[in-house]
């Protein structure tokens, strides 16, 4: 039964799933992943001073994907008010724009790996791939005229977009009792991970008062970000670090566990590609460049579990989690801006500079309560709420090689942020299990609901030319998401081996209005707008775990 067991663990090398945040033990998976809430073997990957406990060796294997489909992601401005021109409004004329995608998102992985006594303590040493992968199609349509009239102007193109993620981890834990009932432990991980995003938007139809125009557009990662509301384009690879420590022992009668963790991102190599092409008839506009740099950041954060035992069957279980990301992109290069004519082509050549920062701050605190309802039965539930602030913000400039005055031409686009995004969410987490015999049974819900809100702005200018901001304005959104997950798991035992296979399915909700500007020439022009942004997908996996 152990060379069964083996050859599953093995088969685990293939990735079958672990997306971000997911850990090994199927278990938990059953249950929905309710750690801290529920005492699982699996804890050491979070507190790694739980993997002094004395097992023996073990082995470990997990595999697991969840498929996200999504069925509707869209935004849109539309012109909420009168256009001002230098105080006066223009009334009649109306712009709109929307953006609309569908698609589905793939998150796999597995981890492999073995705990085993080691001088004092217990060692484990662990394999962890997570990778994920999404595909986009989408269509796009502008308009700008006067409704009700044959004076407009539409537009509408078909855009793609896709992602890739994989992160090869490996984890070295160490845990020793160092007396009464006190452990410590730590962790080094070490990872590297591959990210890109891309997309392609090219024009399909182009009308100006009813007549078609044979004009072609075709643009690939287009800087100007009509697209980022849903992803921001870069190719990247880098190394990242972690190192952990922690301790747990008893504080009274509780039992109390917590560990601290940071690290850099380093060594990291990014690119950002982008070619757009205009054409009507034999006139064509061309630009294009490659943008390479580096890759940087940090991250650093804790954990603290506290279980507080009120008796033999209950016992109430507390936990808070802190998370600070950092992360910088950047790239610089030369491109080419062309005009050809027929056969004939005048080119030139522009220096670029880019730079992306994210930043993400995730906090997550709450309790609950366990209990043994009988031998055969435990039930657990929860109430956590879950802060969340993300930031991006996106800065890139156009050195043309003009000089004005003495000064160098540099055309800069700034968005920042864009957006700054907040979460206010509270979450719900039941989780049960049964012993029948020799194997279990379990189940779990994960429900959340709470406000989004996010933020926008950005600006494009030329300091050296009079110092007039071209373009600038912004937005804010607010409304509300919420979600529920559900989850079922077995766990069978075959000689010393243990199975745990488990299904999961949910959906997702997320819905966003507001409203923003947009101002041309320092305001000379002022357009008001009404924003929308929605997400709904629904979501499934699978997964099953060894160990022995």
């Amino acid at each position: 039964m152990r060379k069964v067991c083996l050859i599953l663990l093995v088969a685990g090398l293939v990735p079958v799933l672990a997306g971000p945040g997911f850990a090994w033990q199927g278990r938990m998976g059953g249950m929905g992943d309710p750690y801290g809430l529920v005492d699982d073997e699996s804890d050491f990957l979070v507190l790694p001073s739980r993997i002094a406990e004395d097992r023996g060796v073990r082995y470990y294997g997990d595999a697991r994907f969840l498929l996200r489909d999504v069925r509707d992601l869209n935004w849109s401005a539309r012109q909420s008010g009168p256009i001002r021109v230098s105080g006066t409004e223009l009334t009649g004329f109306h712009l709109a724009g929307d953006w609309s995608a569908s698609g589905s998102s793939w998150d796999y992985g597995t981890l492999v790996g073995a705990a085993f006594p080691a001088g004092a303590g217990r060692l484990g040493v662990f394999f962890d791939y997570r990778g994920q992968t999404g595909d986009f199609d989408g269509k796009q349509g502008l308009f700008a005229g006067f409704p009700g009239t044959g004076n407009r102007l539409a537009a509408s193109s078909a855009f793609d977009m896709e992602a890739g993620t994989d992160d090869f981890n490996l984890r070295v834990v160490y845990g020793q009792a160092v007396g009464g009932e006190l452990s410590i432990g730590g962790e080094i991980q070490v990872a590297h991970r591959r990210e890109e995003n891309r997309y392609r938007n090219v024009l399909s139809g182009l009308t100006v008062n009813d007549a078609v125009l044979d004009i072609g557009v075709a643009l690939q990662n287009d800087f100007l970000g009509e697209l980022y509301p849903f992803m921001k384009p870069f190719d990247s690879t880098s190394w990242e670090v972690l190192f952990k420590g922690g301790m747990e022992g008893r504080l009274g009668p509780a039992r109390v566990g917590m560990d601290v963790h940071g690290g850099p991102v380093f060594g990291g190599d990014n690119t950002l590609d982008h070619a757009g092409v205009v054409s009507a008839g034999a006139l064509a506009l061309e630009n294009a460049f490659r943008l390479k740099g580096d890759v940087s950041g940090w991250q650093a954060g804790g954990d603290i579990w506290v279980r507080y035992p009120c008796s033999d069957t209950v016992s109430l279980p507390f936990s808070l989690r802190v998370n600070y990301r950092d992360k910088t992109r950047d790239g610089r290069g030369t491109g080419d801006f062309a005009i050809r004519i027929g056969p004939s082509i005048a080119t030139h050549s522009m220096g670029w500079e880019y730079g992306h920062k994210e930043t993400n701050l995730d906090i997550e605190a709450g309790g609950g309560i366990d209990v043994q309802v009988s031998r055969d039965l435990e039930v657990a539930s929860g109430l956590y709420y879950n802060f969340i602030r993300a930031r991006e913000r996106l800065n890139i400039a156009a050195m043309p090689g003009i000089v004005v005055f003495d000064d160098p031409v540099v055309i800069g686009l700034s968005d920042d942020p864009f957006p700054r995004t907040t979460q206010h969410l509270v979450k719900l987490k039941v989780a049960a299990e049964r012993k029948l015999g020799s194997s279990r049974l379990r189940g779990g819900i994960t429900a959340f609901g709470g406000r989004v809100s996010e933020e926008y702005a950005f600006s494009l200018g030329a300091p050296s030319l009079f110092g007039v901001t071209l373009l600038s304005g912004g937005g804010s959104l607010e409304g509300s998401t919420w979600g529920i997950m559900g989850a079922f798991g077995a766990g069978m035992q075959f000689q010393g081996c243990t199975v745990e296979p488990f299904i999961q399915a949910g959906y997702q909700a997320f819905s966003l209005d507001g409203d923003g500007r947009t101002r041309a020439l320092d305001a000379l022009i002022v357009v008001p707008w009404t924003l929308d942004k929605n997400r709904n997908e629904a979501l499934v996996g699978a997964g099953v775990s060894v160990a022995f």
